[in-house]
């Protein structure tokens, strides 16, 4: 888990979000590098302005960690089409931090920490609907199969986004295709489909 946190997070902004003035972070003359050499803050820039004018990108923010610590965050661009873009805009990363986060997930798989067959529900200290943003999943069972693997190839049921809802409430859209008996393992797994 310590290689994730020497990484870069690069984190893309949308328009329309909202940010209050900032004091600059005090980023760090040169950055170390995976491979252990060091890049300077000049080349930094030279490199985003570069690979955002060829990516056609108004706006962008990056944070560098070094042995688990920020030692440079800044962002370049526009956040609208009247405002710059800072280090404190909300931003929503939508889908970029899919690959961020299965490559998390899968080296917890990896290291025996997670299995992606087993519920999620196996692992929480409370049940799923006693967590707030889950609250409404109180009357269907269901929540109790949901598994990693399901969340990471989007089979959960879970929606997009709740608020397409017409009741704007969470739900799980599936429907039970089968159940086949795993003699192997003496349980039950469970193959779901989108309900259209």
């Amino acid at each position: 888990m310590k290689k994730l946190l020497a990484g870069v997070l690069v984190f893309l902004g949308m328009a329309g979000c909202k940010a209050e003035e900032t004091k600059p972070f005090p980023n760090a003359a040169m950055v170390k590098r995976l491979d252990g050499s060091t890049i300077s803050e000049a080349d930094i820039d030279r490199t985003v302005a570069r690979v955002m004018k060829a990516g056609k990108v108004t706006g962008t923010a990056i944070a560098i960690l070094n042995d688990g610590k920020v030692v440079y965050l800044k962002a370049y661009g526009m956040r609208d089409t009247k405002n710059a873009l800072t280090t404190d805009s909300v931003m929503s990363g939508a889908s970029f931090t899919k690959v961020a986060f299965a490559y998390m997930v899968m080296q917890l798989v990896q290291e025996g920490v997670l299995d992606l067959d087993k519920p999620i529900d196996q692992y929480l200290p409370k049940p799923l609907p006693d967590y707030g943003r889950y609250a409404d999943l109180a009357g269907d069972q269901r929540y109790k199969k949901i598994t990693s693997r399901m969340l990471l190839d989007h089979t959960s049921g879970f929606p997009n986004w709740r608020q397409f809802n017409d009741d704007r409430k969470l739900h799980i859209h599936l429907s039970q295709v089968r159940v086949t008996h795993i003699q192997a393992k003496e349980s039950h797994c469970c193959s779901w489909s989108w309900r259209n």
